[in-house]
């Protein structure tokens, strides 16, 4: 995978061990970003692919996809986390 290729939804689902309707599912919810379209199809850069390995591994260990959002969008944001028992 070199820096500006892009994949198709079926090529990401091969390589990382998803189904389709996931990938679109976690696009829908926010999880992913909006992905560009070229021809009306996706196409996913390797950030993406990296994303999506990071979620699976976080579905894998237990965290809900609503927790996956926050830690993704608060790192993203900037936002700092207030953690019961730490200054």
């Amino acid at each position: 995978m070199i820096g500006s290729m892009a994949f198709t939804i079926s090529e990401v689902a091969k390589q990382i061990g998803l189904r389709p309707s996931a990938i679109r599912y976690y696009e829908q919810i926010g999880i992913l970003p909006p992905i560009q379209r070229v021809s009306g199809q996706r196409r996913y850069e390797v950030t993406a692919l990296h994303r999506l390995v990071v979620i699976q591994r976080a579905r894998q260990t237990g965290f809900t996809l609503t927790e996956i959002k926050q830690l993704f969008f608060d790192f993203e944001l900037g936002r700092r986390r207030q953690f019961v028992g730490t200054d």
